[in-house]
C-alpha cells in the first residue's frame, strides 16, 4: 500500500502545488474502497523502513 500511495503522489514534471498534491491523494484515498461502504472501512499505512 505504501508503494502505491508513492505512486499516487509521484509527480513527473518535477514540482506540484499543495493543490495537486491534495488532488492527487483524495483521488488514490477515493479509490481505496472500490465498491465497499465507505463509512466501514479503515485504512491502515505500515512502513517497515528498507
Amino acid at each position: 500500500m505504501v508503494k502505491d500511495l508513492e505512486k499516487a503522489l509521484q509527480v513527473h514534471r518535477g514540482v506540484a502545488t499543495p493543490w495537486e498534491m491534495k488532488r492527487r491523494f483524495e483521488e488514490y484515498i477515493d479509490q481505496l474502497p472500490k465498491g465497499k461502504d465507505p463509512a466501514k472501512v479503515r485504512i491502515v499505512i505500515e512502513y517497515k523502513g528498507e
